[in-house]
């Protein structure tokens, strides 16, 4: 299936999902343990570590309350460097 999200947003969840993965590994939960504490299936947990299933900020908040770790931590990984181009013209100085 194409995904028709902007590169900038593809890349943003990819960062998160990998974030995420890292720190469930860290944790030393299965993906089907945090599927469970989120109330979700094993597969979509593993497509959100791809980077395929874009999460809301209210599952963020649910995902770092389980990896016990600041939302912060997780947005932070996400947002990554700063891009050469943002989509919010002068909002790119808080990078």
């Amino acid at each position: 299936m194409a995904d028709f999200r902007p590169q900038w947003v593809q890349d943003l969840y990819r960062r998160l999902g990998h974030e995420i993965r890292k720190v469930r590994n860290e944790k030393n939960l299965t993906q089907e343990k945090l599927a469970q504490a989120l109330g979700l299936s094993r597969p979509a947990v593993a497509n959100i570590e791809k980077g395929r299933q874009g999460i809301d900020v209210f599952r963020l908040h649910e995902i770092a309350t389980v990896l016990e770790i600041p939302v912060v931590d997780l947005l932070q990984a996400g947002i990554g460097p700063k891009p050469e181009s943002s989509p919010w013209g002068t909002l790119s100085t808080a990078w």
